[in-house]
């Protein structure tokens, strides 16, 4: 199947826009992508908790992202986080 190029480009250039707002620090983008994509329960979650973590993010950070999401989604989006979190924080023991 044959992409237009065009149209892959200005995606491109709509993604990197929505991704690099002036208002919003890259810490607090990659939360809110992390939070949005395990409330859809999507694996590309992970990326954006690595970038998160790039970008300053603590664990008690991206936990409290899982919770909002897990508001939204429930219980499939806090096991997933728990899931992403535990492979990036391997030696950090659960609470309990």
């Amino acid at each position: 199947m044959r992409v237009d190029p065009d149209l892959v480009s200005a995606l491109e250039d709509w993604r990197i826009a929505a991704l690099t707002p002036d208002a919003l620090d890259q810490k607090t983008v990659q939360l809110m992508a992390f939070a949005i994509l395990l409330v859809q329960t999507s694996e590309a979650a992970a990326n954006h908790a690595k970038a998160a973590i790039k970008a300053g993010a603590t664990l008690e950070e991206l936990h409290a992202s899982a919770g909002i999401a897990a508001l939204f989604r429930g219980v499939a989006a806090f096991n997933m986080a728990g899931e992403i979190l535990a492979g990036l924080f391997p030696d950090t023991k659960p609470a309990g």
